[in-house]
């Protein structure tokens, strides 16, 4: 698996679930979304864009850093192999650009028994203060955890 996400971090390994199926015998397009959401948010905690701004009290919010946090702008994903139960998944992100106040990040979502990348996904972040219900300008210190993490500024 790490040959075929190699580049890409945050790795997330779930197991397919019997009820991950829909009619037709095969993961249902909607389990995919959750699977990039789930690995939308380990990367983005591990780069100090977490999902704790969402869940912080009135006092924590008085924190100037403590209501930042991602808010989902858009997100796609191109299907490109059946999934079935019994097979494990691994999912891994990486940033690809980042704007003022928007990060964009790139997903790969690979099959254990497939032994290939069955989906790809994109995901617009916006940076996005809880407290204020605006935008923000993506905080220097993200910025500097996404170029250690990459190996590279974006």
């Amino acid at each position: 698996m790490s040959d075929l996400l190699h580049g890409f971090w945050a790795p997330v390994t779930l197991p397919i679930q019997w009820g991950d199926q829909d009619a037709f015998g095969h993961v249902n397009n909607v389990v995919y979304l959750r699977w990039l959401e789930t690995a939308r948010i380990v990367y983005l905690d591990a780069v100090g864009l977490g999902h704790h701004a969402a869940e912080a009290t009135s006092a924590e919010r008085a924190s100037a850093t403590a209501a930042v946090g991602p808010i989902l702008a858009s997100v796609t994903c191109d299907f490109l192999r059946q999934l079935h139960y019994g097979d494990e998944v691994t999912i891994a992100s990486r940033t690809t650009k980042i704007g003022n106040t928007s990060l964009t990040l790139e997903h790969l979502v690979a099959s254990r028994d497939l032994g290939c990348i069955v989906a790809r996904g994109i995901s617009v972040c916006v940076a996005f203060d809880y407290t204020s219900q605006t935008k923000v300008t993506i905080p220097d210190a993200v910025r500097q955890k996404i170029a250690a993490l990459e190996g590279n500024p974006i």
